[in-house]
């Protein structure tokens, strides 16, 4: 990250003066800003982690359903995978 921020000619004051700006933005501005660029039918949300964890905490509510974004696919790890992913 540093080799990049210093290749775009970016410092810490310039870190400083993004994170001003954006803890001034409204909930209002960031939702609109949502609306204008962000389409949820084109929205794809990954969420990565042990399977057994996330089948035990489907018996509590899921904080995904509340962003109301439309259908949630779960992608399944094909049969065998973790088995032969690294560091197993």
């Amino acid at each position: 990250m540093l080799a990049g921020a210093l290749y775009l000619g970016r410092n810490e004051l310039f870190y400083a003066e993004q994170e001003r700006r954006i803890a001034k933005l409204t909930v209002e501005e960031v939702n609109s800003a949502m609306r204008t660029h962000l389409d949820p039918a084109r929205l794809v949300i990954v969420r990565a982690g042990d399977s057994r964890r996330r089948r035990r905490s489907r018996r509590r509510s899921d904080p995904w359903s509340r962003l109301r974004l439309g259908m949630v696919v779960p992608c399944v790890e094909p049969r065998g995978a973790a088995a032969n992913s690294p560091g197993r």
